[in-house]
């Protein structure tokens, strides 16, 4: 597993990723390719999807985001979509912050948001990866 020490945490690098297809469409096309209803308005649909799924993640409310992880990869990936948009959505390019107001156009600028756990937080995640539907 990757790791950054950091203040005496053996920090474990975590990466939400989004596959290919689901970057660069708009609201309504991401909801209609994860087979999701847009409603009237996709992106206010979208938006409520986000808060739910972001609120049945186990990380904590606020951790550091990763931002050379290029140079590092992470050993832990995690691609299930719902909950990568939730992080891309509720991440600036410094901290996931869960309480964030979603930005939804932000998985369509990035395909990746690399977070920073200590070894408890990751192992609650690591346990109950969610499984999340809209």
């Amino acid at each position: 597993m990757t790791t950054a020490s950091n203040l005496g945490i053996d920090w474990r690098i975590v990466r939400f990723r989004l596959d290919d297809r689901f970057v660069g469409l708009s609201p309504a096309e991401l909801l209609a390719a994860l087979g999701l209803s847009a409603g009237e308005d996709a992106e206010a649909s979208l938006q409520r999807i986000i808060e739910r799924v972001a609120a049945q993640l186990t990380l904590p409310d606020v951790c550091p985001v990763a931002d050379w992880t290029r140079a590092i990869p992470p050993r832990d990936e995690f691609v299930e979509p719902l909950s990568a948009i939730a992080v891309m959505a509720k991440s600036s390019p410094h901290v996931w912050v869960r309480s964030k107001l979603p930005l939804v156009h932000a998985a369509n600028e990035r395909h990746s948001v690399s977070l920073f756990l200590t070894p408890a937080q990751r192992q609650r995640f690591r346990r109950r990866v969610p499984r999340v539907t809209a």
